[in-house]
């Protein structure tokens, strides 16, 4: 191992936090790679040897091959050299070192980007953000990032992985020069001369001049904005890799306009009519939505960029920071696009470094539907896209926080596979009383290729007519919102022993109506079944449910000595039919799962020993349930 390694893999403990640190490396030439395509690449250092600007490069160690770039002062003490190497091949490992002058870098190695069109095409790259601030934190954290590479793709892990996205918050004040170099350019040192490094800039850069001057995305944001001269240029940019195309956003507030807002529409356009991209990650600095910190919700993004995004069917996910913890979630695509597939993930990565947010920080935190997993944990995530299958894998990572640090810990992880088929249609089964007072209704049994994760429940006032539910509820499997606090800190799911196939409804939420109701599965894929056929109910003024499935009659209602029971099945199979209390306890067995074949059916009731009361008769034949209210008499 080169001495620049084992400094960058130098690991101590810090004595305030329990937690791991890195030291940090020396201020010495640390290549950064920025802006990579299959024959092109930026490269730039800091020196203050300002006599020449040199990469010589080549297909292996010996180089043999030169280029001359320029470099740029940046707040007068900061000289920023950056030579563009062009005519590259694809796929191609190449060797470089930096030269300013007497000032000379060791000798690192890329990997251009693959062609679109190669075989084997995989794309892996790296998401984290809300680095500033802690440098040992942020360094650490980087070279933890690092390991996990190495085990995940080899030594030579950068030629499987394409280039690492921060979302933001680099350094504490963009307008502080001396920032740069100790919270951003050192603590990544170690990634940066091996990957490139895409940006979205942060309300901490404070839109300055010294950023845009570090950062080469001049020829990124096309048109109309495609001129450097352009205000707009590289505030916002977008770039493809393999059959993905990436955008970035600029969420401060001063671009909270309709440039960017067209710009965007323009990109997801052409996105859409492309076949040869499969998926669009769109990226910035703020959330819609944060569970930890809601005084980071951003209007323009949750209210404009959102509701845009849906209406798309290719994004698959929209990743942000701001807030510095984890949260991940899902937004509903519009299924009427005809090539809606799967849902969009929403992804938070603000664990980089900078300090955590944390659970009962502050007094307005809020479990937000659309977010199902919050932890305030430091974190990064690893996302592999096999362009050949149409599909995608995440993993996050985490280290814990300072009161429950932890080695690198997989935590959460989620895929979306285009060509997986949809989950099979549900039935929604006649609702039923439970107590006499909460009406519970039931979808069967999940079925399909994956596994359950959400579902959708509606009811209407008007049979046949979905357009304005009067309940429409939508549940995941998991919620994870919270924690148990000291000594543990154990995430709290607050779905853990929810039922989500079913959904009950106190009874005085209906008024003497006929209904019909819905539901319908996702699975861990984002992607939904169809609806369920209409299943319609009648709630009389006793409270009485007449299911639309299995006809069930009771006369005479209310019963005295005897009462005859008709039923009818519409296929031949297994009944059940038994009598319950009000409290659902079973009081009587008439039907066991007893065979019967297609047709009308008579049972003759003779309610011995049950004193008088009401009771709830319920048939169960296959995947329909049917209930009715008794009212025993004695005289």
């Amino acid at each position: 191992m080169n001495m620049k390694k084992m400094l960058l893999l130098f690991l101590a403990v810090s004595g305030t936090t329990g937690m791991m640190q890195a030291q940090l490396p020396e201020d010495y030439m640390n290549p950064y790679l920025q802006v990579a395509t299959e024959n092109s690449i930026y490269i730039s250092w800091h020196s203050d040897d300002l006599s020449s600007t040199i990469v010589q490069y080549g297909t292996d160690s010996s180089l043999g091959q030169q280029a001359t770039g320029t470099y740029d002062t940046i707040g007068d003490v900061n000289y920023w050299h950056t030579v563009h190497l062009t005519g590259l091949s694809p796929d191609t490992r190449y060797f470089y070192r930096c030269i300013s002058g007497q000032d000379t870098s060791a000798i690192s190695h890329f990997r251009t980007m693959k062609d679109p069109a190669s075989p084997g095409r995989y794309l892996h790259f790296v998401v984290t953000g809300d680095s500033r601030t802690d440098m040992e934190k942020t360094h650490y954290i980087s070279t933890v990032i690092e390991g996990q590479l190495e085990k995940d793709y080899g030594e030579n892990w950068s030629d499987s992985v394409a280039f690492l996205i921060n979302v933001g918050d680099i350094v504490t004040n963009g307008n502080v020069i001396s920032q740069y170099k100790p919270e951003y350019f050192l603590p990544y040192s170690n990634l940066t001369d091996k990957i490139p490094f895409y940006v979205s800039i942060g309300n901490h850069e404070a839109e300055s001049p010294y950023y845009y001057e570090y950062m080469k995305y001049e020829d990124l944001t096309g048109p109309p904005y495609e001129d450097p001269s352009n205000p707009f240029n590289e505030k916002f940019y977008t770039f493809r890799a393999g059959r993905c195309q990436f955008i970035a956003l600029n969420s401060n507030w001063s671009y909270w306009s309709d440039e960017q807002t067209n710009w965007l529409k323009s990109v997801l356009d052409k996105a859409e009519a492309d076949d040869g991209i499969d998926f669009v990650y769109v990226y910035c600095h703020h959330p819609g939505h944060t569970e930890i910190w809601p005084d980071g919700n951003t209007v323009y993004i949750q209210s404009i960029i959102i509701p845009l995004l849906r209406q798309y069917s290719k994004p698959a996910m929209f990743i942000y920071g701001h807030s510095h913890d984890y949260e991940r979630g899902a937004i509903m695509l519009n299924e009427d696009n005809g090539k809606y597939h799967n849902d969009m993930y929403l992804l938070l990565s603000g664990g980089g470094g900078a300090p955590l947010d944390r659970w009962g920080m502050y007094d307005n935190q809020r479990d937000y539907p659309e977010i199902f997993l919050t932890y305030d944990y430091y974190n990064y995530t690893i996302i592999d896209v096999d362009m050949e299958q149409q599909a995608y894998t995440a993993r996050t990572y985490s280290l814990g926080h300072p009161d429950k640090p932890m080695d690198n810990v997989l935590v959460d992880s989620w895929y979306t596979k285009i060509n997986q088929p949809k989950p099979d249609t549900p039935e929604a089964l006649d609702p039923v009383y439970e107590n006499d007072t909460i009406l519970v209704f039931k979808g069967s049994a999940f079925s399909g290729v994956d596994s359950l994760f959400s579902s959708q429940i509606q009811l209407t006032k008007t049979p046949g007519d979905f357009s304005a539910p009067v309940i429409n509820k939508k549940r995941d499997i998991i919620n994870i919102y919270g924690d148990t606090g000291a000594p543990d800190y154990t995430p709290v799911d607050k779905n853990d022993t929810v039922d989500i196939t079913q959904l009950k409804i106190h009874r005085f939420n209906f008024s003497n109506n006929t209904y019909g109701w819905r539901i319908r599965y996702r699975d861990h894929n984002m992607k939904w079944s169809d609806w369920s056929p209409e299943n319609t109910f009648t709630v009389t003024a006793v409270h009485d449910v007449r299911p639309g499935g299995p006809a069930l009659h009771v006369s005479p209602n209310p019963v005295g000595s005897s009462a005859r029971i008709i039923f009818e099945t519409r296929k031949p199979g297994t009944v059940t039919l038994k009598i319950y209390s009000l409290d659902n306890r079973e009081v009587a067995v008439l039907l066991d799962r007893s065979q019967v074949a297609a047709g009308s059916h008579e049972y003759t009731w003779r309610p011995e020993g049950l004193p008088a009361g009401v009771y709830l008769l319920r048939l169960i034949t296959g995947s329909h349930t049917a209930t009715r209210k008794i009212i025993l008499q004695r005289h």
